[in-house]
């Protein structure tokens, strides 16, 4: 994964209703392959450096002030986050691997109202990963009207409070299965 992806799936797992211990998601993160560092400091600096960046993503969880971390820039115009190599473009990509991952866990533990917001909060938090998908929502969800300009506008607008909604759906879970 590069950096903004990597960013994208840690999110996705700081998140998780089921803590997930380090030694499971690791591992993802290299295609499940083992990695080819030079040495033993290289694999301790590695594996600090992506702990520092999960702590971080989780502090900001753990504040209720979860945002994209720096290097993780949202362009504008907000249809130019549909470039290839757009930050929030492999953010998005990473994202919906780490949920789709973690997606057992989350289909066993929502259900009614919370299952209807939490996907309007995934199809923010997806929305750059792939602008044809993305063009298909707002043919199916909006009216003509609306081009994909706009609407992705209105998606940068949300970004912030889908984060901030998708961690809090996953903390309220965690304290109901803690109960």
């Amino acid at each position: 994964m590069i950096y903004p992806e990597l960013c994208g799936f840690l999110f996705a797992v700081a998140c998780s209703p089921d803590p997930i211990p380090e030694t499971e998601w690791f591992p993802l993160i290299f295609n499940s392959e083992t990695p080819c560092f030079a040495d033993d400091s290289e694999a301790a600096q590695v594996r600090s450096g992506v702990g520092e960046l999960y702590n971080g993503i989780r502090r900001g969880i753990d504040n209720e002030a979860p945002c994209m971390p720096s290097g993780c820039d949202i362009l504008e115009p907000p249809v130019e986050n549909f470039q290839e190599e757009a930050p929030l473009a492999h953010w998005a990509r990473g994202f919906i691997d780490g949920h789709e991952w973690l997606s057992e866990i989350w289909e066993a533990c929502v259900a009614g109202e919370v299952d209807e917001e939490l996907g309007s909060v995934l199809m923010v938090l997806f929305f750059f990963a792939d602008r044809e998908l993305a063009e298909k929502l707002s043919h199916d969800l909006i009216t003509d009207e609306v081009g994909i300009e706009q609407l992705a506008e209105m998606v940068v607008d949300n970004f912030p409070g889908a984060m901030a909604r998708y961690a809090a759906i996953g903390q309220l879970i965690a304290g109901e299965i803690m109960l």
